[in-house]
């Protein structure tokens, strides 16, 4: 099915860069007219518009040619939903080939597929991480917010690192449930007060930050703020940042808790644990009623 595919795909993309090639040679005829018309400036900032409006429509071509590329491939040989065809397609960013074969490696993968009960219910519990408010987003991309306690990981039992894993994906599945949320992607907010190696090692954070770069699950994470990291971290991030992929690990900021509002919108301390910015909202109040909502919506 991929090789069939292939020379659609070849195809696509030789039309789009000739479309790219006939807007550039619009725009310049467009200002060489203005030039002669004395309506330089104008006509310039006219061009400008066209362009931008041009540019609009290619994409949304680029992303419905993949979308419907995929729906035939997905309903020949795998069933999966339009939701998540949407995911890893935006997570791909629409790039057909890519998204296939991710599409193809995920028939088996557990972890596209949880459930708030049982031992990952228990997880939750220990308040390590759970999304904030959907009232709570970043400035720039509109992110849903997911915060995280790394002093609250404890690393036994034997399985309690899988299990960590498995609730930060429960959550990035659960912030990745419509196509919006799939544009707009998450911010992860890392509070970092009490952390030590022993409550969170170097393996434990590899694992999470792949899991972050979307190693398991196809969601975008936008932005990665690490709160009051002490001076011992910064020893782990260098060699963490080297096993990560460059695109991911250059939004990945390291901050002053007073630094917060750079990134949020303006009230973002009414939304956040008091742990981090000295509210009145409780970390024990706002997990215990994100899992009873989940488990009630998972039966």
């Amino acid at each position: 099915m991929m090789d069939s595919l292939r020379p659609l795909l070849t195809k696509t993309r030789s039309q789009k860069r000739m479309l790219y090639k006939d807007d550039a040679t619009m725009s310049s005829s467009a200002k060489t007219w203005g030039h002669h018309s004395g309506h330089s400036s104008s006509r310039s900032l006219l061009s400008s518009s066209s362009a931008r409006s041009l540019m609009s429509s290619l994409s949304d071509l680029d992303e419905d040619v993949c979308l419907s590329k995929l729906n035939s491939f997905c309903s020949d040989e795998n069933q999966v939903s339009s939701a998540l065809i949407f995911r890893f397609a935006i997570f791909h960013n629409f790039d057909c080939e890519d998204a296939m074969e991710a599409i193809e490696k995920s028939a088996d993968n557990k972890y596209l597929h949880l459930r708030m009960q049982g031992d990952l219910a228990e997880q939750f519990e220990s308040r390590l991480l759970f999304p904030l408010s959907r009232r709570l987003k970043t400035k720039h991309h509109n992110s849903r917010v997911i915060y995280v306690r790394p002093a609250r990981y404890q690393h036994s039992p034997e399985n309690n690192e899988d299990l960590m894993i498995e609730s930060l994906c429960y959550v990035l599945n659960d912030c990745s449930r419509t196509d919006v949320a799939c544009r707009d992607g998450v911010a992860i907010v890392i509070n970092m007060k009490g952390w030590s190696t022993e409550s969170f090692g170097l393996r434990a954070w590899r694992r999470f930050m792949k899991t972050l770069q979307g190693e398991l699950v196809p969601t975008k994470v936008k932005m990665v703020l690490i709160a009051e990291a002490p001076k011992d971290f910064v020893a782990h991030w260098h060699i963490l940042k080297k096993s990560l992929l460059t695109r991911f690990s250059k939004n990945v900021h390291m901050i002053k808790e007073k630094n917060l509002g750079g990134f949020f919108m303006e009230g973002y301390e009414e939304y956040m644990p008091s742990s981090l910015c000295g509210t009145w909202l409780d970390a024990n109040e706002i997990c215990e009623d994100y899992i009873d909502l989940r488990e009630y919506r998972d039966k």
